[in-house]
């Protein structure tokens, strides 16, 4: 699978402003896009996420993951290609932000790479997890009007 870039369309009406600036480092890439004029910030990881590479994604928590419920965000996962257990800490570490802040939030995945160990450990049941950019795109814009 090529990856995707931060120019490739999402869907149409989905409101996408110019890009963010990425984050390469340590074998993951994280593009930033923000969308409906930055309501929901669209973060599309690409490559290995292990334990040299996890402290670049909570990195970007730490620098660009919202803290209040005007804004949210999208973690699109469906590009990553090695996925360990130091990445399912970080997406716990990334729910509980999201839930101490009031930060709506949605993971996308739809590869097994990802998905089985969020089904194996029961983290699947903890996050807000989506197989669809638009529809993640679509419940977090829900949620942030909803507030």
């Amino acid at each position: 699978m090529l990856p995707r870039t931060v120019t490739d369309p999402v869907a149409p009406g989905t409101g996408v402003t110019s890009p963010l600036p990425s984050t390469d480092s340590h074998g993951i890439r994280i593009d930033l896009e923000p969308h409906w004029g930055g309501e929901v910030i669209l973060a599309r990881v690409t490559g290995e996420l292990d334990l040299l590479s996890t402290p670049v994604l909570q990195q970007w928590i730490a620098q660009h993951a919202p803290r209040s419920r005007s804004q949210g965000f999208v973690l699109d996962m469906r590009d990553v290609d090695f996925f360990s257990a130091a990445g399912l800490g970080v997406l716990t570490e990334l729910a509980d932000h999201a839930a101490h802040h009031g930060v709506p939030w949605a993971l996308v995945a739809d590869t097994r790479i990802v998905l089985r160990p969020l089904y194996v450990t029961g983290l699947e049941q903890r996050l807000p997890l989506y197989r669809s950019v638009v529809d993640a795109l679509d419940a977090v814009r829900d949620s942030v009007h909803a507030a």
